[in-house]
């Protein structure tokens, strides 16, 4: 679930740093390219529009799953950090310059229109692209690292049970030799 996310990651980055760059110079062209309420895209949006636009598209595509991450069968906990995301873009982006939360509500719109055309019968026919299967969450597999930790667990405890033997071990060694030293004695 996380490998298309982790792929998009580099060329998000660079394009998030680039125009932030780009806004920190300033570039001339960026403080009057802007559109409507927005002209200058060098300082963050008086409004509050473009933030609010930037929450609610990464809201609607995690809701939807446009970028290949459905959140229907995620534990509790990863569901609310999902439903709490908006809220911590909005308060990033209202500080940032608008182009940041121009390209962001760009993108996601763009993700969503997209994922939307590739849900098509005729798209899915063109690229044979088959139909989703939705598994019910009993019915699959632990994933390597839940694996590992549960197998991690069961060799710690397995650790402390041989541990706890040797030292019985010990003492009864230690008590049988103390037995043979006293029968010599006699």
């Amino acid at each position: 679930m996380m490998l298309r996310p982790l792929m998009a990651a580099p060329v998000f980055l660079s394009i998030f740093y680039g125009l932030r760059g780009m806004t920190s110079l300033p570039v001339q062209s960026l403080m009057t390219g802007g559109g409507a309420w927005f002209v200058d895209l060098t300082v963050p949006d008086p409004y509050f529009i473009l933030p609010a636009m930037s929450a609610t598209t990464i809201f609607v595509v995690t809701k939807t799953g446009a970028e290949g991450a459905s959140t229907t069968h995620l534990p509790p906990l990863m569901k609310k950090i999902f439903n709490v995301l908006p809220i911590i873009i909005f308060g990033v982006t209202s500080f940032q310059p608008s182009a940041l939360a121009l390209y962001w509500s760009t993108s996601n719109i763009i993700s969503l229109v997209f994922s939307k055309i590739f849900e098509t019968n005729f798209m899915k026919k063109t690229f044979n692209i088959p139909d989703k299967v939705d598994h019910p969450p009993d019915a699959t597999p632990p994933s390597p690292f839940t694996s590992s930790f549960q197998d991690f667990s069961k060799l710690k405890q397995l650790m402390h049970e041989m541990e706890d033997r040797k030292s019985v071990g010990a003492l009864k060694f230690k008590a049988d030799k103390t037995k043979q030293s006293d029968s010599k004695k006699k």
